[in-house]
């Protein structure tokens, strides 16, 4: 029998979509959060100290306006790699208030995708 994971039934319902553990935390769209930074969308970690720039794989303390930290191009790959993530990423950007044509390019494939991170 397979086991149930209740932290994802409960935050797919109330937080958003639970989507990988990725840096070694477990991350999520907080569900009609129409914060626009550090990206649109962004990831929230679970215990909601940390926030991630999608496109680009920058983590952020909540508070800070510079990330401390970029995921590593494996784990980036590996988000942008998930046809659930990118729908869910279509469908939160329909929302932008200001337009999807403001928004960074998806990359619908990773080959030949060469991210722009604060780091580099």
């Amino acid at each position: 029998m397979k086991k149930i994971n209740f932290w994802n039934i409960i935050g797919s319902l109330f937080l958003g979509t639970i989507k990988f553990k990725l840096d070694n935390k477990y991350w999520y769209f907080h569900k009609g959060d129409n914060d626009i930074n550090p990206s649109y969308p962004h990831l929230h970690s679970k215990d909601n100290k940390y926030k991630m720039n999608i496109y680009t794989g920058d983590i952020y303390l909540i508070k800070q306006k510079n990330p401390f930290t970029t995921l590593s191009d494996k784990e980036h790959k590996k988000l942008w790699m998930d046809n659930k993530f990118v729908n869910d990423v279509i469908q939160i950007r329909k929302n932008y208030i200001y337009g999807e044509d403001k928004l960074p390019d998806i990359p619908y494939s990773y080959i030949g995708y060469k991210r722009l991170s604060y780091f580099e």
